[in-house]
Protein backbone atom coordinates (compact mmCIF):
# COMPACT_ATOMS: atom_id res chain seq x y z
CA UNK A 1 0.00 0.00 0.00
CA UNK A 2 2.07 3.07 -0.95
CA UNK A 3 0.96 6.53 0.03
CA UNK A 4 -0.94 7.79 -2.98
CA UNK A 5 -2.84 5.16 -2.55
CA UNK A 6 -3.88 5.42 0.91
CA UNK A 7 -5.69 9.18 1.25
CA UNK A 8 -4.36 8.87 4.91
CA UNK A 9 -0.53 8.68 4.69
CA UNK A 10 -0.89 11.53 2.00
CA UNK A 11 -2.60 13.76 4.69
CA UNK A 12 -0.18 12.22 7.41
CA UNK A 13 2.94 13.03 5.01
CA UNK A 14 1.35 16.52 4.30
CA UNK A 15 0.97 17.59 7.76
CA UNK A 16 4.57 16.77 8.76
CA UNK A 17 5.86 19.18 5.38
CA UNK A 18 3.39 21.67 6.74
CA UNK A 19 5.13 21.07 10.84
CA UNK A 20 8.14 21.46 9.50
CA UNK A 21 7.74 24.42 7.54
CA UNK A 22 5.96 25.64 10.99
CA UNK A 23 9.05 25.25 12.73
CA UNK A 24 11.40 26.71 10.13
CA UNK A 25 8.79 29.93 10.20
CA UNK A 26 8.49 30.15 14.07
CA UNK A 27 12.49 29.62 14.27
CA UNK A 28 13.21 32.19 11.79
CA UNK A 29 10.26 34.74 13.86
CA UNK A 30 12.51 33.62 17.39
CA UNK A 31 15.71 34.90 16.01
CA UNK A 32 14.10 37.94 14.36
CA UNK A 33 12.81 39.24 18.04
CA UNK A 34 15.90 38.12 19.62
CA UNK A 35 17.73 40.73 16.79
CA UNK A 36 15.37 43.28 17.79
CA UNK A 37 15.61 42.54 21.75
CA UNK A 38 19.63 42.85 20.87
CA UNK A 39 19.20 46.06 19.26
CA UNK A 40 17.17 47.67 21.72
CA UNK A 41 19.12 46.37 24.96
CA UNK A 42 22.31 47.90 23.14
CA UNK A 43 20.76 51.52 22.33
CA UNK A 44 19.19 51.42 25.62
CA UNK A 45 23.09 50.82 27.22
CA UNK A 46 24.74 53.43 24.87
CA UNK A 47 21.67 55.76 26.01
CA UNK A 48 22.70 54.81 29.77
CA UNK A 49 26.77 55.45 29.00
CA UNK A 50 26.13 58.69 27.35
CA UNK A 51 24.07 59.80 30.43
CA UNK A 52 25.99 58.41 32.95
CA UNK A 53 29.18 60.83 30.80
CA UNK A 54 27.28 63.70 30.84
CA UNK A 55 26.34 63.52 34.51
CA UNK A 56 29.88 62.96 35.25
CA UNK A 57 30.85 65.84 33.59
CA UNK A 58 28.67 67.86 35.40
CA UNK A 59 29.87 66.62 38.58
CA UNK A 60 33.02 67.80 37.64
CA UNK A 61 32.60 70.81 36.59
CA UNK A 62 30.46 71.64 39.66
CA UNK A 63 33.12 70.66 42.10
CA UNK A 64 35.76 72.56 39.94
CA UNK A 65 33.69 75.78 40.22
CA UNK A 66 32.79 75.36 43.85
CA UNK A 67 36.59 74.65 44.67
CA UNK A 68 37.40 78.22 42.51
CA UNK A 69 34.99 79.85 44.91
CA UNK A 70 36.25 78.13 47.73
CA UNK A 71 40.02 79.19 46.83
CA UNK A 72 38.63 83.02 46.21
CA UNK A 73 36.80 83.08 49.34
CA UNK A 74 40.22 82.42 50.86
CA UNK A 75 42.19 84.47 49.17
CA UNK A 76 39.93 87.42 49.32
CA UNK A 77 39.05 86.71 53.59
CA UNK A 78 41.80 84.73 54.63
CA UNK A 79 41.21 85.70 58.43
CA UNK A 80 37.79 84.44 58.11
CA UNK A 81 38.63 81.50 56.53
CA UNK A 82 41.50 81.05 59.46
CA UNK A 83 38.92 81.98 61.72
CA UNK A 84 35.83 79.09 60.35
CA UNK A 85 38.83 76.72 60.33
CA UNK A 86 39.33 76.74 64.39
CA UNK A 87 35.60 76.90 64.99
CA UNK A 88 35.18 73.58 62.85
CA UNK A 89 38.51 72.22 64.44
CA UNK A 90 37.01 73.31 67.81
CA UNK A 91 33.88 72.13 67.08
CA UNK A 92 35.46 68.55 66.50
CA UNK A 93 37.48 68.23 69.44
CA UNK A 94 34.32 68.97 71.36
CA UNK A 95 32.31 66.01 69.51
CA UNK A 96 35.61 63.30 70.06
CA UNK A 97 35.32 63.74 74.05
CA UNK A 98 32.08 62.82 74.43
Amino acid sequence: MSAQSNPKAVELDDLKQQYAALQADVKEIAEMISMGVTERATEAKEQAVDHATALGETAIDKASQLQSDAERAITNNPLAAIAICAGIGFLLGVASRK
